[in-house]
């Protein structure tokens, strides 16, 4: 097996963590004011203390690729996608890594693809607040 290295966007290109390959992982990213930490298994691996950014310049909000069509990609396969606008703590991450029923009106969850709904290259994002949103799933 090799590794494989986590990068976490223009602001952290770098993280210095790298994770197994051929095995599942649970990766959290967790943004609090100006700064980024980053679980792996609801252990923290890494923290970038400020000048994290997201941008709100209106793109498109992206995982497993590179920004601005450099041509990087996601090697992998993902099982579930959740996005919370509330900070997680890391008890918070342990408690629901692997918690498949956690409810679609959870409070700060604003975006759940499970990856099981929608059809073709189309992932349905289940949450009640965004329902039936869908992302595209690039390969």
């Amino acid at each position: 097996t090799g590794t494989g290295v986590i990068r976490c966007g223009d602001n952290w290109g770098s993280t210095g963590v790298t994770m197994s390959l051929n095995q599942w992982v649970h990766i959290a990213l967790v943004k609090s004011g100006g700064s980024a930490t980053l679980y792996l298994d609801g252990l923290q691996k890494a923290h970038l203390p400020s000048g994290y950014a997201i941008s709100s310049a209106g793109t498109h909000f992206q995982v497993g690729v590179q920004y601005g069509g450099i041509g990087e990609f996601f090697n992998g396969m993902m099982d579930e996608l959740r996005i919370w606008n509330v900070a997680r703590t890391q008890a918070d991450i342990k408690a629901n890594m692997f918690n498949k029923d956690i409810s679609n009106n959870a409070t700060g969850l604003v975006g759940y693809y499970r990856f099981n709904d929608g059809s073709g290259t189309n992932a349905l994002e289940t949450t009640r607040t965004y329902r039936r949103r869908t992302g595209a799933v690039v390969h």
